[in-house]
């Protein structure tokens, strides 16, 4: 069995006032045609908060940090009915360091940015014929280009990402980090933030162009990824994601840092699974702005 996993998450909301839960739903998460091992480049279903908005204003540069743990005791197939592999553990341990930075050059009545992010993963796998671990850098986002647009509680964006192939990998491995193709992606996002009835409103859409593994010549179909969320603070809260064939449960809980940024805590269990292990993951995330 050979098991390419790439855990990694992005999001954030800056809220005002004390800690609070907030209900999100993400839909519609899919891919157009089969990838390598299952896997994606993109790490879909993390954008679940604030996508268009949590972003720098002109010239301004942002920091974010993002970390995840991932740990599944069980692999699923197809009809979702768990596959009996003996000792099966799989546990991920994630961190991703990102910079954006908005350059301020207007473009067609929004401003060109720039962001790039390297995720740095842990990864353990336990099957019965021994336990495999592996550290190494993931599937690195650069986004040369980005334009962000923001109209009073309007915020969108549009960009091209570009993916590289995880480090260190090795063909016929039990366990590699990441896919091992490059990829680009354009994408677009809005965010709407009435603080009203409803905290905000966004949605996102991504397209992965996948190019071939030149390893194993597989050439992997390409990904079109959609996300929605709805956003309101309050004491209780769940969370809906859908990362291809993943349907995710759970709760987060946001703590603003003054005007200047804010961190999230997240948790997430796996449900409706097919092909893909079932599990549990906890989010940190992180956002500061480095132009006080």
């Amino acid at each position: 069995m050979i098991l390419n996993t790439a855990k990694s998450t992005t999001n954030y909301r800056c809220g005002r006032g004390a800690t609070a839960l907030t209900a999100i739903l993400l839909l519609f998460g899919f891919e157009a045609s089969a990838t390598e091992n299952g896997g994606s480049v993109w790490p879909a279903g993390a954008e679940s908060v604030a996508m268009a908005s949590a972003v720098p204003r002109a010239g301004q540069t942002w920091f974010y940090w993002y970390t995840t743990f991932y740990f599944a005791n069980e692999l699923d197939d197809s009809h979702g009915t768990a596959v009996s592999i003996s000792d099966f553990k799989l546990r991920v341990f994630a961190n991703a360091p990102k910079v954006a930075h908005n350059w301020g050059v207007p473009f067609l009545g929004g401003q060109i940015g720039s962001w790039a992010s390297v995720p740095f993963l842990y990864e353990q796998l336990h099957l019965p014929s021994g336990r495999f671990t592996k550290f190494g850098i993931g599937n690195c986002n650069f986004v040369p280009f980005t334009v962000y647009y923001h109209r009073g509680i309007y915020h969108w964006f549009y960009e091209l990402q570009f993916e590289t192939p995880g480090a260190g990998y090795l063909r016929g491995a039990s366990l590699n980090i990441g896919q091992h193709n490059m990829a680009m992606t354009p994408g677009a996002a809005i965010t709407i933030s009435p603080r009203r009835i409803i905290s905000e409103v966004g949605v996102r859409a991504d397209y992965v162009i996948n190019n071939p593994d030149h390893a194993t010549h597989y050439h992997s179909g390409n990904e079109f990824l959609t996300e929605f969320d709805a956003r309101k603070e309050l004491f209780h809260g769940r969370s809906l994601g859908n990362r291809g064939r993943v349907l995710d449960l759970g709760v987060q809980a946001t703590l603003p840092i003054g005007k200047l940024g804010g961190m999230a805590f997240k948790w997430e269990r796996d449900t409706l699974v097919q092909n893909k292990p079932r599990g549990n993951t906890l989010w940190f995330q992180f956002v500061i702005s480095l132009h006080h």
